[in-house]
Parts: C-alpha cells; sequence; structure tokens
C-alpha cells in the first residue's frame, strides 16, 4: 500500500471528523482567553511597578529636600524620622525597590510567580526580614492559582490528545475492518504509527498557529529584542511539540492493545488524571515526608517569630541607652545621636545574626527537595513541561534564585553605603546617590540548557515505553 496515499487519505478522514473540529476549537477558545486573562493580569501587575517606581522618585526627592533644610536649622524632625540620621535613612526613610525585569513570555505563564515577590523593597534590614518572610499580598488566597496558559497547555492540553487518539485501531476493530486492513500490507505497528504520527502534526501545528497568534498580539515587540522573542516563541512551540509527542506515545501504548474504544478512552483518562493530579500530589507528600524541615509558610512563620524575639530584646537595650541617655529622647546631641545609630544598627546586624541560622537550613532543605524531586520526578513527565514553561517565561524558581542573589548583592552595596556615614557619625543629606538596583540577568546559554534537559525529561519515559511495546507488538 501506498503509504503517501495512506497518510493523505487518513487527514482527510480526521479534518472531516467532528471530533477535531470540536477540539480545534475548543483550544482556541481556551488559548485565547487564557492569553487574554493573563495580559490582562500582567498589565495591573506593570502599572502598579510603575506606581511603586514613581513613588520611590517622589519619596527621595522629598527626602532629599527636607534632610538640607534640617541639615541648615530652617526645619526640625523627630529622631526617629530625621532625615539626616543616615541609620534612620538607611533603615526606614530611604529605601529602594529591586524589580525582577519582565521576559516575553512572563505574562503567559504565571507559574510561581504568584509565591515569589516579583518586586523587594531593600533596605538595611536583614535580608530574611524582607526577600522571604514578607509577601506584597496574602499567599493563601494564591493557593487557587489562576488560569492561564501554562494550566491550559499542561492539563487541558493532554485531554485533546486523548480525544483524537482513543479511537485509533479500538475504531477500526468495532467496525470490523482491521483484518482488512491487514490484508493490504503495512502492520498494525505501522498502521498506528502513521495514525497517530498524522494526528501529532496537526495538532502541533494547530497549536502553534494558536499561540503565534494570540501571543503574538499581546507581547511587547518594543520592549525585547526581536530576536529573542522568535527565539522564545520557537522554544515554546518546541516544548509543546514533544509535550504532545509524549502523550501520542503513551496513548499508543494504550491503543496497541486494540481493546474498544470506551476501554481506551477510560485507561488514557486514568493515566492522565495520575500523571496530573494524583503522582504530583503523591510526589510531594514523599518529598516533604523524607526531607524533613519546615515548609515554606511554617518557615516564614518561625522567622517573624524569631524577629520579633530579636527585635523586643533589642527594644530594652535601647530604652537602656534611652535611660541612660535622657538628654536624647528630645532628639538633641549629634553626638549622641551618632552613638545611638551605631547601637541600632548593630542590634540589627545581631538579629541578621540569629536569623541566618535559620533562613540557611530552610535554604538547604529547600535544595534538598529540589534533588530528591529531580530523582524521582522523571516518572512524572508534565513536571518536566510545566517547569520548561515557567523557565521560559521567567517565573520558574531557577530565575527567581538568581533574582534574590541579585538582590543580595545590591543589599551589600546599599549596607555599605549607609554603614560608612553611620560610623563616621556624618549628617546625610545624599538622597540622590543611593545606589539604585542594576540588575544582571543570567546567561541565555544557562536558561537553553535547562530547557534542552526539560525536554529530554518529558520525551524519556514516553519513548521508552512506546520501544517497549513496539518491540512486543505482534500481529
Amino acid at each position: 500500500m501506498n503509504v503517501k496515499r495512506v497518510i493523505v487519505l487518513e487527514g482527510i478522514l480526521v479534518l472531516r471528523s467532528r471530533a477535531w473540529w470540536t477540539v480545534a476549537l475548543l483550544l482556541a477558545l481556551l488559548i485565547g482567553f487564557a492569553t487574554l486573562h493573563s495580559a490582562g493580569e500582567h498589565e495591573r501587575a506593570v502599572e502598579n511597578r510603575t506606581a511603586m517606581m514613581l513613588e520611590e522618585i517622589e519619596r527621595l526627592a522629598s527626602l532629599n529636600s527636607l534632610a538640607v533644610q534640617v541639615d541648615q536649622g530652617k526645619a526640625t524632625a523627630p529622631s526617629w524620622r530625621d532625615p539626616t540620621n543616615p541609620e534612620v535613612s538607611g533603615r526606614r526613610l530611604g529605601f529602594r525597590y529591586a524589580a525582577k525585569p519582565f521576559l516575553p513570555f512572563g505574562f503567559a505563564v504565571v507559574g510561581q510567580g504568584d509565591l515569589q515577590a516579583e518586586m523587594l523593597r531593600v533596605s538595611t534590614q536583614p535580608v530574611e526580614e524582607w526577600a522571604y518572610a514578607n509577601e506584597w499580598q496574602n499567599p493563601h488566597r494564591l493557593f487557587f492559582g489562576r488560569f492561564d496558559l501554562g494550566f491550559v497547555l499542561t492539563f487541558l492540553l493532554p485531554l485533546a490528545v486523548i480525544v483524537l487518539a482513543s479511537g485509533v485501531l479500538s475504531d477500526e476493530k468495532e467496525r470490523g475492518i482491521l483484518p482488512l486492513i491487514r490484508s493490504q500490507g503495512p502492520s498494525l505497528r505501522v498502521w498506528a504509527s502513521l495514525k497517530l504520527g498524522l494526528r501529532w502534526m496537526l495538532l502541533t501545528g494547530w497549536v502553534g498557529l494558536l499561540l503565534v497568534f494570540f501571543i503574538g498580539l499581546q507581547v511587547d515587540w518594543n520592549a525585547f529584542p526581536f530576536g529573542l522573542v522568535v527565539i522564545d516563541f520557537l522554544w515554546m512551540i518546541g516544548l509543546v511539540a514533544i509535550y504532545l509527542l509524549a502523550w501520542f506515545l503513551v496513548a499508543g501504548v494504550v491503543v496497541s492493545w486494540q481493546g474498544p474504544v470506551a476501554l481506551s478512552l477510560g485507561w488514557l483518562l486514568t493515566v492522565w488524571l495520575g500523571l496530573l493530579v494524583i503522582l504530583p500530589a503523591g510526589l510531594n507528600l514523599m518529598v516533604d515526608t523524607g526531607t524533613g524541615g519546615p515548609g515554606r509558610y511554617t518557615y516564614a512563620d518561625q522567622l517573624r517569630k524569631s524577629s520579633q524575639e530579636v527585635e523586643e530584646e533589642g527594644g530594652r537595650v535601647l530604652d537602656q541607652f534611652y535611660h541612660d541617655h535622657p538628654e536624647l529622647s528630645g532628639g538633641g546631641g549629634a553626638a549622641g545621636l551618632a552613638e545611638y545609630g551605631t547601637l541600632r544598627t548593630a542590634l540589627m546586624l545581631e538579629v541578621e545574626r540569629r536569623l541566618s541560622g535559620l533562613a540557611s537550613g530552610y535554604r538547604e532543605n529547600r535544595a534538598k527537595r529540589e534533588l530528591v524531586t529531580a530523582r524521582i520526578g522523571w516518572v512524572v513527565f508534565p513536571l518536566h513541561f510545566q517547569r520548561g514553561l515557567m523557565d521560559l517565561a521567567g517565573t520558574g524558581p531557577e530565575r527567581h534564585e538568581h533574582f534574590l542573589s541579585e538582590v543580595s548583592r545590591y543589599h551589600r552595596i546599599y549596607r555599605t553605603f549607609f554603614f560608612e556615614r553611620v560610623v563616621r557619625g556624618d549628617s546625610f543629606v545624599a538622597y540622590h546617590r543611593i545606589p539604585t538596583f542594576a540588575y544582571r540577568d543570567e546567561r541565555l546559554a544557562q536558561r537553553w540548557d535547562r530547557l534542552w534537559r526539560g525536554g529530554v525529561g518529558i520525551i524519556a519515559l514516553p519513548l521508552c515505553l512506546w520501544a517497549g511495546r513496539w518491540g512486543r507488538w505482534r500481529q
């Protein structure tokens, strides 16, 4: 039998079927709605970030003007809000924002962005107090997640594969034409491979067109290099193609048993439920049980309690200082205020020292969790696809860790700027000279390497299952 003719005839049958047009229409609606919805949320996030940056500019300009007036004796301010005091300025007044830059597709895949602060308020306070414990919004409200493109592609797209692939061979067997197909020459392995391969190409092409259309309408082409956007488009379509191929291979293993259509559909839905719901939940439970240590929310609660205890102890020391220097309670005495600033800075460093052990334990436990997940998570290949989408959008854990490392580097520069003036007892009026945050993004090769490894993780297990079934398949 002419293979090319078989492919053409099968393609005509698929394109004439109601199942294909129903799937195509639903995918267009889902992908379009998810992209537009995520774009709206992203636009509000950009507006909030812009408003915060404008607030920073106006606040620092106002403080700089007030500091000049206080320094010249034209205005007064209480000691706890004295803009000329470098300790007060660095800890309370002159904080700056550090923001993680967006990537071209950051709006499309929220990923873990809901639980990871995209913008942090940097002051001389310990890193653990604002980088891990504080939230811009209540994290418990975010447990439900958002309806974004990542959810559609990871959870709903495999259902399209199930609808299109569940009838392969099973439909021919129920109609009684399977013996006729066998007599035409190609083996059932070749026949099933052609039918599944054709459906994979059609579905991949359709989803690729939808992604290019809907995402292309929402991407800010002026904000990113054209080459970067094109390359990210190719990476996304490539990940989707590999993910669909993995699901078609799994479907091929199921339909190769040539059971009724209802039975194949039931088994494929069971596999979908197991890979996307049951196994990830079980994997998370195993990791939690095996690694031990506090989770993120338990850690945040412990962090707040430890910080409060140290602050209360520091408050007693400061009360004693004011008891020994009552003349400072009214805000006078430049030398005494300098001494107070040095003492307050020392207490803040003590807070950081005590919290560093708790933070280090949490980070070690988190690294252990990542290692365990990498070792046993290869069975759940949708996890690799989901992480690949998050990495592509810049909302995954790896880029967030890099962002935190950049913020920590800036925090050291920021502290040095103020601590030098605290130790010298200088009067501070240089708000316009406070260092600004400069983000150094990771190299593209690092991100591409993770995406490549993720693609291998997606296809490895389904390909092994298909190869094993192919070798044992008999007429």
